[in-house]
């Protein structure tokens, strides 16, 4: 249960005093996300002891854990926690005999050292801040960044976030949507609208800790008046399902009601799907095919790459199939120039093969579209392993957009995951089996951790 409290702490992490000012008020004002960690009150709401946060950060002494802990994004981008100091001198004796811990150093009343290669620790009577992370070059630049926060007359209390954080959960996160990690900006672009994700949306997010699950409800809200009610690719659902059969390998399944022109359009918009959208259209008119989707449709997402687009396979209702009329000049195009090959198959889809990857489509005896799409991986690239196969719970219900279930096993090995926080990340997240991401309408979303 240690670990299931971190992780409360730690989903406010990623999708992220003197002289009349408080502790937190070192986070810069106009951070673009901040989220209040409430220890007292995830430790009534979960069997563990506070203390269990050493083992994410190891201050669990000389911190005041009755008071609230401060996580943010910083203006230049970079992730941060701010935490109440009870004792400095214990700070002083936890650095100054931990084998993470070097290059400790001085300047007039704040103390500096850096935790491991990546991430700069800072110190006073009042605050502590942890920066990061950062490259050896960086290391001067986060110094000077960190004792401006301290020396700031700025308040991050009088800011525009800090004002919207809620008192009532464990833990409470507000951030501007252009902040959020791409898979979520992503989301949000397909949920709402791609005018969606910019700095004039803001996220506010409740986290509640449960006895085997971390839930984190969040809405969104437009600065500007905006109404994105039905301009996302995403469409209320015809049917519910309780459990869906995913292959061995896969890493995430999605259920959705899907536009499939306004999807196109997302994936235009999208670095890793863009370029493979214009490869593919060179050889056959791939927008159409996808275009045609109009209703329910199961999305599976087959491995994550370390870089570039990931495998994924589409079966989904399509009431248009016009496009298939064009695939025999397709075809006469694509072989008459032999830089690739479009055939058709036994099971009577029909396979793109070219130097990059393999594009598969066409319906299947129920009508269905089926659509796969395979990067040819180069001797760089690593996919991580996925499901053992068989069913999942999905618990979808009718009319809600999408459910999204992720392995988090293998989320958790992937390189982005294990680069932060020196891996404590990749170890906590792969305690849990599963993430879910389940959208009611164009505003409100829920991530579920659950064991």
């Amino acid at each position: 249960m240690k670990a299931h409290l971190l992780a409360g702490a730690l989903l406010a992490v990623l999708c992220f005093a003197s002289c009349g000012r408080n502790y937190y008020d070192v986070i810069p004002e106009k951070s673009p996300a901040i989220a209040r960690i409430s220890p007292s009150e995830m430790h009534e709401n979960a069997p563990a002891r506070r203390s269990g946060l050493s083992d994410l950060f190891p201050f669990s002494k000389g911190i005041d854990l009755s008071k609230d802990l401060y996580a943010f994004i910083s203006p230049a981008g970079y992730y941060g926690m701010a935490m109440p100091v009870s004792d400095a001198s214990v700070i002083d004796k936890i650095i100054a005999g931990g084998h993470d811990f070097h290059s400790v150093d001085h300047e007039d009343d704040i103390s500096f050292a850096m935790w491991g290669n990546n991430w700069c620790v800072a110190w006073d009577d009042d605050a502590l801040i942890v920066l990061g992370p950062v490259v050896q070059t960086e290391r001067a630049f986060i110094r000077r960044t960190i004792a401006a926060m301290f020396r700031s007359d700025g308040k991050v209390s009088d800011g525009e976030l800090f004002p919207m954080l809620d008192n009532r959960s464990p833990i409470s996160m507000v951030s501007r949507a252009s902040t959020l990690p791409s898979v979520f900006k992503s989301l949000i672009a397909m949920q709402a609208s791609a005018s969606a994700v910019s700095d004039s949306t803001i996220v506010r997010s409740d986290i509640s800790i449960k006895e085997n699950s971390v839930v984190c409800n969040s809405e969104l809200f437009s600065q500007d008046g905006a109404d994105w009610n039905g301009q996302g690719c995403f469409l209320p659902l015809k049917t519910g399902v309780q459990k869906m059969n995913v292959p061995a390998g896969a890493v995430a399944v999605m259920h959705a009601g899907l536009n499939g022109k306004k999807l196109i359009g997302s994936m235009e918009q999208d670095r890793a799907y863009k370029p493979v959208l214009a490869a593919l259209n060179m050889d056959i008119n791939v927008n159409k095919i996808i275009g045609s989707i109009n209703g329910d449709a199961c999305i599976l997402f087959k491995g994550v790459p370390e870089n570039g687009a990931i495998p994924v396979s589409i079966e989904a209702e399509a009431p248009d199939k016009s496009f298939i009329n064009d695939v025999p000049q397709w075809m006469r195009d694509v072989n008459h120039n032999k830089k690739a090959s479009l055939v058709k198959e036994n099971d009577g889809l029909y396979t793109l093969r070219t130097s990059k990857a393999t594009f598969s489509f066409g319906f299947s005896p129920a009508g269905k579209l089926i659509t796969e799409y395979i990067p040819r991986p180069d001797s760089a690239q690593t996919f991580v392993p996925g499901f053992r196969g068989g069913a999942v719970d999905m618990r979808t219900e009718r009319g809600a957009l999408c459910n999204i279930y992720v392995d988090c096993k293998s989320l958790a090995v992937t390189p982005f995951i294990k680069g932060l926080l020196s891996g404590k990340l990749s170890e906590l997240l792969g305690a849990y089996s599963r993430l879910t991401y389940i959208s009611t309408d164009s505003r409100k979303f829920r991530i579920t951790l659950s064991r």
